[in-house]
């Protein structure tokens, strides 16, 4: 029965609908937060600090002794046994004073072995950067693997997309780097157009958009997620190492013909420096920039999001 309650719930699931497509018009800069290549490295050093081990030379000392609760609470009623515990109170206190002098070694030493181990990382990194400032091909490749795998985003508002992706290339030559970005299924993207209450089936049903419309939304989303992390990238080469990328969008998918996942490359996209330089991201219209900038640069298999996966060509 259509009520109150009823109407609150589609009210505030359309409204939720409405800031989910806010949210997708804003995917390729909301929350983008490029790397800076100094602060990275310095985030590979170890800052932790020596942690002085517990000091327990008393109780060594008292248990060696032979010094028990047992014999401390005798020699409260036992001049017998007060006797014995002011011997072992003796030797123990010998013995404690040996195994302070024992304890600051251990400490003196482990402390060396920490900061030796510390100094060495330190110079591990610094020699790192070192590569990476005179164009060392495998750090360039590290750095901005570590960009890409760092951009935190959803597609549905609550929970992170996985979004997999890994540095094939970098050309110290031409300046171009080369990566594969995994693209969303088709069922990850919102193209839900509103909530309704179907008065037959007494039910509140979700209203999606018709296919083309729908395709439209889902092709327009993963533009904005290649775009994101060319800017990524961009943002994150303070040193202008990349003068352009060349990015491979693929699908990772479940085949029952095999019984197993498959990788399919579907979108390629390729973008230099230049070009994305004069990109203002905050106003841009994505769709027009892919459509009348990008057109030459930008392929997708024919049928993506319409077509099953395996019913796709592959984009070489």
């Amino acid at each position: 029965m259509y009520n109150k309650e009823c109407n609150e719930f589609i009210l505030e699931q359309n409204k939720q609908l409405r800031l989910q497509r806010k949210y997708y018009r804003r995917l390729h800069i909301d929350n983008l937060h490029p790397v800076d290549v100094d602060e990275y490295y310095e985030s590979l050093k170890d800052w932790s600090e020596f942690i002085v081990p517990k000091n327990t030379s008393k109780q060594d000392a008292e248990k060696d002794s032979q010094i028990t609760s047992i014999l401390k609470i005798r020699a409260i009623f036992s001049n017998k046994a007060k006797k014995e515990l002011e011997k072992k109170q003796e030797k123990a206190k010998l013995l404690q004073h040996k195994y302070e002098q024992d304890y600051q070694k251990r400490v003196n030493r482990k402390r060396f072995q920490f900061d030796d181990n510390q100094r060495k990382n330190h110079k591990f990194v610094d020699d790192m950067k070192s590569k990476f400032m005179k164009g060392d091909e495998e750090q360039i490749i590290e750095f901005f693997n570590f960009v890409l795998q760092s951009d935190d985003f959803t597609l549905d508002t609550q929970n992170y997309y996985d979004a997999v992706t890994k540095v094939l290339k970098y050309d110290a030559e031409t300046n171009m780097l080369s990566y594969r970005y995994k693209l969303p299924d088709k069922g990850e993207i919102c193209v839900i157009d509103k909530f309704i209450y179907d008065e037959e089936s007494g039910e509140i049903l979700q209203k999606k958009f018709d296919g083309i419309h729908a395709t439209k939304i889902r092709i327009n989303l993963i533009e904005r997620l290649l775009l994101r992390s060319v800017a990524m990238i961009m943002c994150s080469d303070k040193y202008n190492y990349v003068s352009a990328v060349n990015l491979t969008g693929f699908l990772n998918y479940y085949d029952s013909a095999y019984g197993n996942y498959r990788e399919l490359n579907v979108a390629k996209l390729q973008i230099s420096k230049d070009v994305f330089s004069q990109i203002n991201l905050e106003r841009v219209n994505v769709s027009e920039l892919f459509k009348r900038v990008l057109n030459e640069q930008f392929h997708i298999s024919l049928g993506l999001y319409e077509k099953e996966p395996f019913e796709l060509s592959e984009i070489k």
